[in-house]
């Protein structure tokens, strides 16, 4: 019989923790997995405001970049027309007026989209359109052509440091 108690005891059953211990250990590893779960959240969702920031602030900076650039195509290309088309001789002076309108409008509409600096710019060609229109002497037209090509000269300078800025302005865009 001896025997058989120490086999008994050799293969006995492992000894389980005391019922008082037991829910402790339980609620100290479930209070560990929910803070840990729910530093992974507050991780994640940071990460995924901090992405939604930076696109958000990118497609603001391309959008305006996107609205400057076609009012500049419609400016440029008024321009072109108005220093274009007076070339021909047999264009009557109401078609060259209707041009040179056409410049100065464009010219202010693509004032508020731009900023101040390059708005000045563009103000200048379009004041030097105007006053080619009322040019009354040969002195005035020459004194309005020379102010236009001035600032015509100067305004791609200033359009491509806007240009510039939109590029900086983007790479701010990243926490």
């Amino acid at each position: 019989m001896r025997r058989i108690s120490f086999l008994q005891k050799k293969h006995a059953e492992p000894k389980l923790p005391s019922s008082s211990t037991s829910p402790i250990f339980v609620a100290l590893i479930t209070g560990a997995a929910v803070a840990a779960a729910s530093a992974m959240t507050a991780y994640v969702s940071n990460k995924s405001s901090g992405q939604m920031w930076t696109q958000s602030c990118i497609k603001r900076l391309d959008d305006q970049e996107i609205k400057i650039r076609d009012k500049a195509s419609v400016f440029l290309s008024n321009l072109a027309d108005y220093v274009t088309k007076p070339m021909d001789p047999n264009l009557p002076l109401a078609e060259s007026h209707a041009i040179a309108e056409k410049v100065i409008r464009s010219a202010f509409e693509f004032t508020a989209y731009a900023p101040d600096q390059l708005s000045y710019e563009t103000l200048r060609v379009a004041a030097g359109v105007h006053d080619s229109l009322k040019a009354t002497s040969q002195d005035e037209s020459d004194a309005a052509l020379k102010a236009s090509v001035s600032a015509v000269q100067t305004w791609p300078v200033f359009y491509a440091r806007q240009m510039a800025e939109f590029e900086k302005g983007r790479g701010k865009c990243r926490p």
